[in-house]
């Protein structure tokens, strides 16, 4: 290689690297700008800065969990399960990437789908009550009452004061014509005041 063409080749490979940098240095600012809209609860702008950050820097990993929050939020299911995707592809583990994707699975009537989610979870961390809630929900929602109630007999076990635990595994009970324990289960998440239970409908169930 000559001297000409070794120089252009030296010149155009530092030119990537400070390019590369600076696209970088991009991303974090728009990144730290977006963290701070967020953290005011100015959704918007926040999700402008962060998708600002993916446009500039596609593997900013950091970035796509955020993305997840807000379209969640925003009720965008189908975005938020994207961007948690992309958040699991970037870290297996994340607990609550698998949280939320599956919560947003539940949004999409994806039932099996969210379930796979949940047994992630699960897997990580066996005793994660939020994921057995869940689960348990999502089970109801298949109308695979004795299935959910196996499962929220397994979350109150653990806590005895999850409201969301007793109210649904009491609905579950009286949807298998079990009114007496379903009726039990709704006054005690009616005392651990699960909002819920409180509704008029609920109440008649047991007059």
């Amino acid at each position: 290689m000559n001297i000409k063409y070794k120089f252009i080749f030296i010149f155009f490979f530092c030119l990537c690297i400070f390019s590369s940098k600076g696209f970088s240095q991009g991303a974090d600012a728009y990144y730290k700008y977006g963290l701070f809209q967020l953290n005011i609860r100015d959704f918007d702008i926040a999700l402008a800065d962060f998708n600002k950050a993916v446009e500039i820097s596609p593997n900013y990993e950091k970035v796509y969990d955020k993305l997840g929050l807000i379209k969640y939020r925003q009720e965008d299911y189908k975005g938020a399960v994207n961007d948690f995707s992309s958040t699991i592809r970037f870290f297996p583990d994340d607990i609550n990437a698998y949280y939320f994707r599956g919560l947003s699975k539940i949004r999409l009537l994806d039932y099996e789908g969210a379930l796979l989610d949940f047994n992630k979870i699960l897997e990580l961390n066996p005793n994660n009550e939020l994921a057995l809630v869940k689960s348990g929900y999502a089970k109801y929602l298949q109308t695979k009452y004795q299935e959910a109630i196996d499962i929220y007999s397994s979350v109150v076990a653990i806590n005895a004061n999850s409201g969301e635990a007793f109210f649904y595994r009491g609905m579950s009970k009286y949807k298998l014509e079990d009114k007496k324990g379903g009726c039990e289960d709704l006054d005690l998440a009616n005392k651990l005041q699960y909002i819920e239970a409180y509704d008029e409908f609920v109440g008649s169930m047991c007059n």
